[in-house]
């Protein structure tokens, strides 16, 4: 049952956050011809619009990279 339990947090622990992930605090949004996107400690990620609708200066977020 501990070997269950250890291995459990493992994999929890392993899969809960990416390296592909980007996260941090939404420092400013806007619009352009390519979409919208929000500035995550000064860098542009491009997001959906329902994100952008979402985003609040000084939010933590994380991005799940899609490439």
């Amino acid at each position: 049952m501990k070997n269950i339990l250890i291995t459990l947090i493992a994999i929890l622990t392993l899969t809960s956050c990416s390296t592909e992930d980007v996260c941090g605090t939404i420092t400013g949004f806007g619009a352009n011809e390519y979409g919208y996107y929000i500035y995550l400690d000064g860098s542009k990620e491009y997001v959906t619009q329902t994100t952008w609708e979402q985003a609040y200066v000084g939010d933590e977020l994380c991005l799940e990279s899609v490439w």
